[in-house]
């Protein structure tokens, strides 16, 4: 929603797009895709090595959300000040990550979870629910789940107002439906 109305009113909302950076470096760069890469698709490897391709391929999509990231950070300073081109960077990539992050997530959804329904056991998953722990605690820090949680609350709020987001509360939307 971020990069439509940037198209429409012809300025880029800085703090909005900053929250969003701050959301897909913190949250779903640094929590989320450091246990997935990390963990989850290192112990799926370790069952069956049919689970190389699919992880491989969602690591790739990983690394092009983060070059995505990078490209807002980059030219966001310039479509603030008014840079058409970099104006249009912003717009573009905020675009074209959102689209990256649902079909990535529809990935998950569709291959990933099932294969993991699948193919790990009872052992795998109090493994990882242990060392997903443990990396919030020593890598992530306290409270950092919480906060990033929190920042999509207030995303949600400023994208959708308040009612409506209060509204939308506990259904299936992702911060990267904000970002279109």
């Amino acid at each position: 929603r971020e990069a439509r109305t940037a198209r429409e009113r012809g300025r880029v909302n800085g703090a909005a797009v900053r929250q969003m950076i701050d959301f897909a470096q913190g949250f779903t760069d640094g929590c989320h895709h450091l246990k997935e890469e990390r963990l989850l698709f290192a112990r799926l490897r370790q069952r069956d090595a049919s689970t190389e391709a699919p992880t491989r391929a969602l690591e790739r999509e990983h690394e092009s959300g983060r070059s995505f990231v990078r490209s807002l950070v980059e030219h966001l300073p310039a479509a603030q000040a008014e840079d058409a081109r970099a104006r249009r960077t912003v717009i573009d990539a905020l675009t074209v990550y959102a689209e990256l992050l649902r079909g990535h997530i529809a990935k998950e959804d569709a291959v990933l979870f099932p294969m993991a329904e699948r193919l790990l056991e009872e052992s795998d998953a109090e493994f990882l629910a242990h060392e997903f722990e443990r990396v919030e605690r020593e890598e992530t820090g306290a409270g950092v789940h919480e906060k990033y949680e929190a920042l999509a609350h207030e995303i949600s709020g400023e994208a959708f107002g308040e009612a409506e987001s209060h509204a939308h509360a506990g259904d299936d939307r992702h911060p990267s439906d904000l970002a279109r």
